[in-house]
């Protein structure tokens, strides 16, 4: 039971930390995403800076642009693992 209550509590503590970046970035932050973008920089970070998470809380699918296609064979295996083993 308290293994039930640790991971609700992470996935509240997520989506908290989420809504707290999205308030600091405030709504246009999103809407100026869809604009022409012109980066002058890469940088590869991990999402736990954004989410003020633990390394390894959380597993991500890293791809280019950060999209899911239901073709993509690498895509497919991060969901079946996620569902499957993870829960």
């Amino acid at each position: 039971m308290s293994e039930q209550i640790s991971e609700q509590s992470i996935k509240l503590n997520l989506i908290e930390n989420n809504l707290k970046f999205t308030k600091l970035k405030g709504s246009e932050f999103f809407e100026n995403l869809a604009d022409e973008q012109k980066p002058t920089s890469l940088l590869i970070f991990s999402p736990e800076l954004i989410t003020q998470s633990d390394l390894g809380e959380i597993f991500v699918l890293r791809n280019v642009a950060n999209q899911f296609k239901r073709k993509d064979p690498s895509a497919l295996a991060v969901l079946e693992f996620a569902v499957e083993k993870l829960g």
